[in-house]
């Protein structure tokens, strides 16, 4: 798993090469993106304008905080 060994410079890098936007969370200021076969939030500042953590997961509190936040309307 040597995404979780980037920094996260590098991390963000790969987000947006390979990355596809799923969804946002405007209460914890997150962004979250699927890359490959897992997921990353990407964390904002309150201000919005710094990205202050790059994380992946595939299950756990942050899988259930994104899905919960997927507008299944959108998508039919």
């Amino acid at each position: 798993y040597d995404f979780v060994r980037l920094d996260m410079d590098a991390r963000m890098e790969r987000v947006n090469r390979e990355g596809s936007l799923v969804t946002n969370d405007p209460r914890t200021h997150s962004n979250f993106y699927m890359v490959n076969d897992f997921y990353v939030e990407v964390r904002l500042n309150d201000g919005a304008d710094r990205i202050i953590a790059v994380m992946p997961f595939k299950t756990g509190t942050r899988y259930d905080r994104m899905v919960e936040r997927i507008n299944l309307a959108r998508l039919g």
